[in-house]
């Protein structure tokens, strides 16, 4: 079967192999086997089976002037390792990259424990073989009877371990993402390593963008401190045991929990939301820093 193009738009390449500081304007085709660039000039290929790394380096100040968002990646070519940087649009460059991570990691054998801890604590499931598939905002995991679908939306957590698998000793990504419910962790890994690498950075996407976010909200103590109690109370409690203060400073601070997107209602119980969650983990980090 005959490569097939998944993405194409018009942007710009800043590459090792370039003699040049300026990135060169041309058509970005990603295809099922590899990524093409035209320019006026050129064509300059990097097959697919060669990437290693989306997240390498920063951005250089020309890509940075002349594009709204990019890409860098790292691939292998003659024995070395170089890097590209892709530019375009905020728009082009999303679907680009998951079409990537789609295209790279597509559907495979997995290795998987899930749930393999439930708000917080240890399970006793056993690992299970499975098909794992990349979709546009998901990881979909099948044992060919039913399937878990871990959203990346709900993503707060991936750390990257070592984990027994059988009778071996495999590189191991702990997923901790929400539903309705109490935080899951799965433990899961891929036959290579470069695939399970690129597979956490796939997962990493919206929860980096929600981390960053979140950090920028100034948060009160009052604030923080319902937070906690309700991460405490295992994500989930009624009104008066997470709120403090009289009424009106109760209805204030749920209005800016609420507004933040913090936590949600349900009836007269309040519910952290994924991105409450990772406040909540950061403020965490920080405290103990």
């Amino acid at each position: 079967m005959g490569s097939e193009t998944v993405a194409e738009f018009t942007g710009g390449l800043l590459a090792d192999d370039f003699d040049r500081m300026e990135p060169v304007e041309g058509k970005i085709q990603l295809e099922t086997d590899r990524l093409i660039v035209v320019t006026g000039q050129e064509t300059y290929t990097i097959p697919l089976d060669t990437v290693i790394n989306t997240t390498v380096g920063s951005v250089t100040e020309a890509i940075e002037q002349a594009f709204e968002d990019s890409i860098a990646l790292a691939y292998k070519r003659e024995g070395s390792q170089k890097r590209a940087i892709i530019g375009g649009t905020t728009e082009a460059i999303a679907t680009f990259r998951t079409r990537l991570f789609k295209t790279i990691i597509g559907t495979q054998p997995a290795l998987v424990k899930h749930p393999a801890k439930r708000g917080g604590r240890l399970t006793d499931t056993s690992m299970s073989k499975m098909r794992l598939k990349v979709g546009d905002d998901a990881v979909k995991l099948s044992d060919g009877e039913s399937v878990t679908t871990i959203d990346v939306g709900e993503v707060i957590g991936v750390d990257h371990e070592h984990r027994e698998f059988g009778d071996s000793r495999r590189p191991t990504l702990a997923v901790d993402h929400t539903s309705e419910g109490p935080t899951m962790t799965t433990f899961l890994t891929l036959p290579e390593k470069r695939e399970l690498t690129l597979l956490s950075q796939f997962i990493q996407l919206n929860y980096t963008q929600v981390a960053d976010d979140v950090s920028e909200l100034d948060l009160s103590t009052m604030e923080t401190q319902a937070l906690v109690a309700l991460y405490s109370a295992g994500g989930n409690a009624p009104l008066e045991m997470i709120l403090t203060g009289d009424d009106s400073q109760q209805a204030e601070l749920l209005e800016t929990l609420e507004n933040n997107r913090l936590v949600m209602r349900d009836g007269e119980e309040l519910q952290l939301t994924s991105r409450g969650e990772v406040a909540v983990t950061e403020q965490i980090e920080s405290v103990n820093q």
